[in-house]
């Protein structure tokens, strides 16, 4: 692990306000048949609709702390940060968004109270298609096997951390009521891709000057994706700065005094617009020939790109007249 400070977890969940203390954190299998509704969702947590009424006031009172009767941006910002989610992971204009059917920039109860029915009926969905065997809680492997059905390979450590960060009564195992506490305020669609990098994300933080993933998360997670964002990253900052690129060179192989506007207005007059990216895509393909060198020895990387930064640097310091009669 490296950066300047030291990873902390944090655990990312709801305030207590528990209306139910004999409820046990065992599995609770529901037995009850038919399409996925809030009786379902009441069942797996061993709830009334007059308990969950008023864990659901709490949780918007917990918000409006001003006393307000809605919840506005800065509410909500101010909430999450009480929970100890990492500031650059908060969520507040995405929960915002989603919970504001109106558009007015405010959530009364009656929007707050549809965003959560709908997400526990999202939560529950999902639990249920990770509980293969259907009885009321999550095993680690469970969990494992829909992490690599969609693609995410993870190791024993990372899952045993996934699982001891959702499990509050350390377990082993995740009921239906730590999985909602963990999720229930993430506002994008709860797949088990999202919910990963949700993990990811909120379960360690830097307490130095920049976040820090312990080694080992994501190393396995589409390292195609990563390889061509990595790549279109490189290619479009090296065109962006690529006019910087060309004066600079230029202006280093002047044998008398030059003067930048004097440099940019002789450029253009002997190519145009084109004779400041000169060179240019020499550039850019170079960050990808890095990278796919980057597991071999130093001399092969430097030997394979040191011919395209030579001509790129010919290209650019040549004249006009000299570089139409070149033929590459």
């Amino acid at each position: 692990m490296s950066g300047a400070g030291h990873a902390v977890e944090h655990r990312v969940g709801l305030p207590e306000m528990d209306t139910n203390p004999n409820r046990s954190g065992c599995c609770n299998p529901v037995k009850k048949s038919g399409p996925i509704s809030m009786d379902h969702v009441l069942l797996a947590l061993r709830e009334t609709k007059e308990e969950r009424d008023v864990r659901l006031r709490s949780l918007f009172n917990f918000f409006d702390a001003s006393n307000t009767g809605y919840l506005d941006y800065a509410q909500i910002e101010a909430g999450l940060s009480a929970l100890q989610i990492p500031a650059e992971y908060k969520y507040a204009k995405d929960l915002l968004k989603v919970c504001d059917a109106n558009r007015d920039g405010r959530v009364d109860y009656q929007e707050f109270r549809r965003y959560m029915d709908d997400k526990e009926l999202e939560l529950y969905r999902i639990f249920q298609a990770i509980d293969v065997e259907h009885n009321g809680c999550i095993l680690p492997e469970e969990l494992w096997d829909a992490l690599v059905k969609a693609g995410i390979e993870i190791d024993d450590e990372e899952l045993a951390r996934f699982v001891e960060h959702v499990d509050k009564d350390n377990n082993g195992i995740i009921t239906f009521e730590e999985w909602r506490d963990f999720l229930l305020l993430y506002p994008h669609e709860a797949t088990i891709e999202n919910i990963y990098h949700y993990w990811e994300r909120v379960c360690l933080v830097d307490i130095g000057e920049q976040a820090v993933i312990p080694e080992g998360i994501s190393e396995h997670v589409n390292r195609s994706k990563y390889f061509i964002a990595g790549g279109i990253a490189g290619a479009a900052s090296r065109t962006a700065t690529a006019p910087l690129d060309r004066l600079k060179v230029f202006l280093q192989v002047q044998t008398t005094h030059a003067r930048f506007v004097s440099a940019v207005k002789k450029i253009w007059k002997q190519d145009g617009l084109l004779g400041f990216f000169r060179g240019g895509d020499k550039d850019v393909i170079g960050p990808a020939e890095r990278l796919l060198a980057g597991g071999m020895a130093g001399a092969v990387a430097q030997t394979a790109i040191y011919p395209l930064d030579l001509v790129k640097t010919r290209l650019q310091v040549c004249e006009g007249e000299m570089l139409r009669s070149w033929e590459l």
